[in-house]
């Protein structure tokens, strides 16, 4: 098991080079490593993060400085988790749908995505977790760590009772009503006994929420049967919209179970002032 860094330069990439100067970095004891999208300037360093395989008590947190043909350097931290309030980071259960006992698979708590604004980065992971009756579940795991400290800042696992959210994807984007503030947006599949695999979405406005608190799911495309496979497709996206008109919003897709059985993709525009609202 290991992981390898590749670190090219972008400027020979669009130049079309016929060859290309690079930096190479592995690591035997790293497992996925997911770059963070950066949605504001960093001051230099390119952020990732990884988790260990099956149980994860920290995040490692990468940070490359330079560019080929250049200098290259990558530091890691490893920056713990909440062990106290949420817990270690750990493989969940595949999740139950409705109309089936198919279950689908949720992998494993490998980072699925990366989003870096304004001296934080979010992370998100799949999280096996527990409800309040001691069910063990599928969560999605959501972690904000101050870049400058290289601290956590916030964590919690999101999920809902008796029932499973996975394959999380995240946004950061400008809050459209409070100045110098950010939202974060969240969209994730959501299936339990009685409900078909869903998309759903949240959020939190840093400058009113309390910390380690997302707010209650909105049901963003309903399933319409049980899926027929146990493979989901795995992952969900989420993308700020640059245009000015779409300020403070992103658009969010993720999947859900069509009429036939199969899978089918559901994208929408979301903020915390429009339809559909948080």
């Amino acid at each position: 098991m290991g992981a390898e860094v590749l670190v090219l330069s972008k400027t020979e990439l669009e130049a079309g080079m016929p060859s290309l100067d690079g930096a190479l970095f592995v690591g035997s004891r790293f497992s996925t490593i997911e770059p963070a999208n950066a949605l504001s300037a960093t001051g230099g360093p390119l952020y990732m993060a990884s988790a260990d395989p099956d149980n994860s008590q920290v995040y490692h947190v990468f940070s490359i400085l330079g560019t080929p043909p250049g200098a290259v350097s990558i530091s890691v931290t490893n920056v713990p988790l909440d062990l106290v309030n949420v817990g270690s980071l750990n493989t969940p259960p595949g999740a139950a749908q409705g109309g089936t006992s198919t279950l689908i698979e949720t992998n494993d708590n490998r980072v699925l995505d990366v989003v870096y604004r304004d001296g934080h980065i979010w992370v998100t992971a799949n999280d096996g977790c527990l409800d309040a009756s001691s069910n063990f579940l599928s969560c999605v795991r959501l972690t904000q760590i101050d870049t400058a400290q290289m601290v956590r800042t916030q964590d919690l696992d999101l999920g809902e009772a008796g029932g499973n959210f996975y394959y999380g994807a995240i946004q950061v984007v400008p809050d459209p009503n409070i100045a110098g503030t950010d939202d974060l947006i969240a969209v994730f599949t959501e299936s339990n006994p009685s409900d078909f695999p869903s998309v759903m979405a949240s959020g939190r406005v840093e400058a009113v929420d309390p910390p380690n608190t997302l707010r209650a799911p909105v049901l963003i495309q309903p399933g319409l049967a049980p899926y027929a496979g146990n493979r989901w497709g795995d992952y969900s996206g989420a993308g700020a919209d640059p245009s000015s008109a779409l300020s403070g919003t992103a658009w969010v897709a993720g999947e859900y179970t069509t009429q036939d059985g199969e899978w089918g993709t559901a994208i929408v525009n979301v903020a915390f002032t429009c339809s559909p609202c948080f």
